[in-house]
């Protein structure tokens, strides 16, 4: 009973900000933001990033994220599946 009294009120909360205007954190563009990048994605120099998003194969439709990972650590000298993450990271913007 807790877990579905948790679940309602998760989505009651995300309704109520999502109609107050709430801006992702997550998400740094805005719909205005992408609206003036689709309308000069053929002129430069927007054309030159838009081919090259294009073309990294963390944008593709057919891409396949790794499977998660119970560990991401990164220290002076020491990197633990942190490359992993950064693909996922950057398939996750694009």
């Amino acid at each position: 009973m807790n877990r579905q009294l948790v679940i309602v009120c998760s989505f009651c909360a995300i309704a109520a900000t999502a109609s107050a205007g709430m801006r992702h954190p997550a998400m740094p563009l805005n719909r205005e933001d992408l609206d003036f990048l689709k309308a000069n994605k053929e002129k430069m120099p927007w054309k030159t990033g838009w081919d090259i998003l294009r073309s990294q194969g963390t944008s593709q439709p057919t891409y396949v994220p790794r499977t998660p990972v119970e560990t991401v650590e990164r220290w002076p000298g020491r990197s633990v599946n942190n490359g992993i993450w950064k693909q996922s990271m950057v398939a996750a913007y694009n």
